[in-house]
């Protein structure tokens, strides 16, 4: 009787591979639904105006949402409007509000905004926040969306490839075995 060689096992090596996928999915999803939470609790205020707004310290980002719903009235806006902002503390003095590094878009429930300012809040606090425009529309105000979408994409993305290379080598193992050793389907 002709020994044959081992037969790759592939049931631990699938089991690992389907784990990895699962695992990027349930990061990929926790993600998406930190942004989403993110989103529905942005601080809004209609604009053109002058406003209070409560910013923690750090980094904060305004949104321009030509979408948004806000005490059950829709708003609805060109993309395109045109808007000038201005931030100040309580005594008087302006921070900075700068364009956004990176493209920050969303599309979440009755929300679809885009990233236009990024500012760094010194002090957490009370601020008054004044834009103009010629008609009335919605800014969102809050913590970046982009660590989440990060999370989201790379933190799902990176398990998800790993276990789809595990099962195409798993995979090709088994044919090359199987194509060496035809018509054979165990060890004995």
């Amino acid at each position: 009787m002709q020994e044959l060689p081992d037969r790759p096992t592939s049931a631990g090596w699938y089991l690992v591979a389907f784990g990895l996928i699962g695992s990027a999915l349930a990061i990929s999803l926790t993600g998406f639904n930190q942004m989403r939470e993110v989103v529905e609790t942005m601080q809004r205020r209609v604009m053109p105006g002058v406003h209070e707004v409560a910013l923690a310290g750090g980094k904060a980002a305004l949104y321009y949402e030509p979408e948004s719903e806000l005490k059950e009235h829709s708003y609805s806006t060109p993309a395109d409007l045109k808007f000038t902002c201005t931030l100040r503390d309580q005594r008087g003095k302006t921070l900075k509000l700068e364009a956004p590094t990176g493209k920050i878009e969303y599309a979440s429930g009755p929300y679809v905004g885009r990233k236009v300012f990024d500012v760094d809040v010194v002090a957490p606090g009370t601020y008054n926040l004044a834009c103009t425009a010629d008609q009335p529309f919605v800014l969102a105000l809050g913590g970046g969306l982009g660590a989440w979408m990060v999370v989201a994409i790379v933190g799902g993305l990176v398990p998800g490839l790993a276990g789809l290379i595990v099962i195409a080598f798993v995979t090709i193992k088994r044919r090359q075995w199987f194509a060496k050793n035809p018509g054979k389907t165990t060890d004995t």
